[in-house]
């Protein structure tokens, strides 16, 4: 006789025949469908969030009474019918239980995988046929409350969410200027939802977000649409509601989440690709709103209104990453890297409150600030292998490239800026004319640099921008349209006539005008004091030693390296001007104040910098050649060459072989000065053309009086409308008449 069976199998007998597995996995299909379906339409539609919070909440309640129901009744061809309990005879003849699950139920639990994985991983289909690595564009906020805090801050947040997405790029605020300036629109003009589309339309971007915030008391309600770029057509549709500020970056994290969701986003990426908002940015509102509106005023050139608002931020928020890198990026534009450099190791030590994104581009951007611009190349390469599709990281990577003189990858890499941008970027442009002008290719470069300015004119007077035009038209021979570019500037504000007159000024250099030149610089430095530029006054008046020592007034050359040897440290903490001013020391012979100048040098340097490590040798080379130990400075300054190679390191080296007596290396090295490396518009300039003078000498010492009469001819040429009285240039002329009356 068979004994009574137990509870358990019994209870799994009748799931099988009851089917309430194959009721519960085809309620769970129908559930997900229910609630993507009202997602979709909730959004389309503009329904309140919470219905569709209701609707979740109804399938998952919905799910044990599914349950409970598939136990107690049955589909049959009869209608729906209560299932009979199991007999007790019916019970005892069952079967020694056996998981055999009929193929119905496997087909609807691999539905059921498939379905879950699907909803997962698989992008989204949206109205906007948007696809991976799209970009998008944001429009300035709505801002209803009358509270400016919202103004800049929202959109930033917005931005930082959504541009976590390795799906998503945002379309930068840079790029959105250089469109407006093509549009003739002011870059701070207010960007409408209606100007955003016509952006879009411009530009091929994919999706238009505009975004809105209202306020009834203490309740904000901040919405979001989703637009079609061809139709402005509303596609999407999100809001929430937030009782008090305190919350509202918490709820702009979950609306960010969705408009990803909505361009197609998979679930999975969305999840493993996100930070919240208050780690990847401050959970500080104001402190979000200085930093953007402080970055904003750098990039539109208000350093100090920069640096205040900046400094706020941090003030707000001592640990925000964000505001620290770009504080420290500021400071070391403005050539104050101590201070800079106290910046960027609070951003890396908050690095893990950024995303993933951020903190890696954030690593490549204070290397290439520190100047370490190999280590900077490797951390671009990582980011931009995860992020391919984000162009200022391409252009970040270029930019190292040609600072490496890699001039070739460099301008590879910013024709893949603009590939990603699909758009004309000036910036990238000028930085392509300026490899090709460093590979002589001068008509590619004229090119290039024409091709931004058609994009935007007002580059023109950017002074570093006009500068390096200007010159490279001076490699060409044509210095008449050197100077057109250079007046440009003398239209300006106070630092752009600086400029401009320190250009003419380099430019009567070339030429050999030099108490011209010493006008000019006087002028220039009258200017940057009107602007409190001190640098750049330090700069005028590095040249202006020069000037006076080529032209042999002796005694005002003198007095300005000790006047510039007493302000040195005060205005500079970049060891490259330090380099020149101990340089200078060196040669007159001033050993104490060129070592004195050395052990400050040593002190600024950034380890891995290969231009301040190079600045170091060049000046410890000087220093030694002045101490007449010449084997011991060819050493420093071979070690220098490998580190920086250009006129002016080139020229020290040259100088370095021909006092100890190498002639062949000195003339090979000459000679690369006036080739490859040929220098002008700047402190090389000099050695550049006394290097036909130099070159000469040595040839006259070897007695190759032909090659001799040669480059004492082209530096006679060169200075052909120079002063008379300039020793160097007097003696080129008499050593040429005596060369040329016992030449045949």
């Amino acid at each position: 006789m068979t004994g009574k069976p137990s509870r358990l199998k019994v209870f799994f007998a009748e799931l099988k025949r009851r089917g309430v597995a194959r009721v519960a996995t085809v309620y769970t299909v129908v559930g997900i469908g229910v609630i993507e379906i009202s997602d979709i339409i909730g959004g389309r539609f503009a329904f309140p969030e919470w219905t569709v919070q209701l609707i979740i909440i109804l399938v998952i309640v919905g799910f044990p009474v599914a349950v409970i129901l598939g136990w107690i009744f049955d589909i049959t061809s009869r209608g729906i019918e209560r299932t009979e309990a199991l007999t007790l005879q019916e019970q005892s003849s069952l079967p020694s239980f056996t998981w055999r699950p009929s193929w119905v139920s496997v087909i609807m639990f691999i539905l059921l995988i498939a379905l879950t994985v699907t909803y997962c991983t698989v992008p989204r289909p949206n109205a906007l046929g948007f696809k991976k690595q799209g970009w998008i564009i944001i429009s300035d906020l709505d801002n209803s409350t009358g509270d400016e805090i919202f103004d800049n801050s929202l959109v930033q947040a917005l931005s930082v969410t959504v541009d976590q997405s390795k799906y998503i790029s945002v379309f930068p605020q840079t790029q959105v200027e250089e469109v407006l300036a093509r549009m003739r629109m002011d870059s701070d003009k207010k960007v409408t939802p209606a100007i955003a589309l016509e952006i879009a339309q411009r530009e091929n971007i994919k999706a238009v977000l505009s975004m809105a915030i209202a306020r009834v008391g203490d309740t904000y309600l901040i919405s979001t649409n989703l637009l079609n770029p061809e139709t402005g057509e509303t596609i999407r549709s999100r809001s929430v509601t937030v009782r008090g500020k305190s919350d509202i970056l918490t709820e702009m994290n979950r609306l960010a989440l969705k408009v990803r969701k909505d361009l197609g986003e998979a679930l999975n990426e969305i999840h493993l690709h996100t930070v919240p908002l208050h780690k990847a940015t401050t959970s500080s509102l104001e402190a979000l709103k200085c930093a953007t509106e402080g970055t904003i005023a750098w990039s539109d050139g208000q350093q100090d209104e920069g640096r205040r608002l900046l400094m706020e931020a941090i003030k707000l928020d001592p640990e925000f990453a964000y505001a620290h890198t770009q504080l420290g990026s500021l400071y070391y534009w403005t050539n104050q890297r101590d201070r800079g450099e106290e910046h960027f190791e609070k951003a890396l030590l908050f690095a893990d409150r950024l995303t993933e994104r951020e903190k890696l581009e954030i690593e490549a951007r204070i290397e290439r600030f520190r100047g370490k611009y190999e280590e900077a190349v490797v951390k671009y390469r990582i980011f931009l292998k995860k992020y391919p599709n984000v162009s200022h990281a391409w252009f970040g990577m270029g930019y190292c490239f040609m600072m490496l003189k890699r001039y070739e990858e460099a301008i590879d890499t910013f024709k893949k800026s603009l590939e990603v941008n699909n758009q004309k970027d000036p910036n990238a442009y000028i930085n392509i004319a300026t490899s090709y002008a460093a590979l002589h290719n001068y008509q590619q470069s004229i090119y290039y640099y024409l091709e931004a300015f058609e994009i935007n004119p007002d580059m023109l007077t950017v002074t570093n921008i006009n500068h390096e035009f200007g010159f490279t038209y001076v490699k060409m021979g044509e210095t008449d349209k050197a100077r057109e570019v250079f007046a440009k500037l003398m239209e300006g504000n106070d630092e752009q006539k600086g400029m401009g007159l320190r250009l003419m000024a380099l430019l009567s250099m070339y030429e050999g005008k030099l108490s011209e030149a010493i006008t000019f610089l006087n002028e220039s430095s009258i200017c940057y004091s009107l602007s409190g530029y001190r640098l750049s006054m330090l700069r005028d008046d590095l040249l202006l030693a020069v000037v006076y020592r080529t032209k042999g007034m002796e005694h005002k050359y003198d007095s300005k390296l000790n006047e510039l040897y007493t302000v040195i440290n005060e205005v500079s903490t970049e060891p490259f001007w330090h380099m020149l001013l101990g340089n200078l020391c060196a040669r007159s012979g001033d050993i104490e104040k060129a070592e004195s100048i050395l052990n400050s040098l040593s002190e600024k340097i950034n380890e891995g910098n290969r231009n301040d490590e190079a600045a170091y040798y060049q000046l410890k080379g000087e220093i030694e050649m002045a101490k007449g130990n010449h084997d011991e400075a060819v050493k420093l300054l071979e070690t220098t060459i490998k580190l920086r190679k250009d006129a002016y390191t080139l020229s020290s080296l040259a100088y370095s072989y021909k006092s100890s007596g190498q002639l062949g290396k000195a003339i090979a090295t000459y000679q690369d000065i006036i080739g490859p490396y040929y220098d002008l518009g700047w402190e090389a300039q000099q050695c550049t053309l006394e290097a036909f003078y130099n070159m000469a000498r040595i040839y006259e010492e070897l007695g190759n009086k032909e090659q001799a009469e040669k480059y004492y001819r082209q530096f006679v040429d060169i200075w052909k409308n120079a002063d008379e009285d300039i020793p160097i240039l007097q003696d080129a002329k008499e050593r040429l008449a005596t060369l040329e009356t016992v030449l045949p």
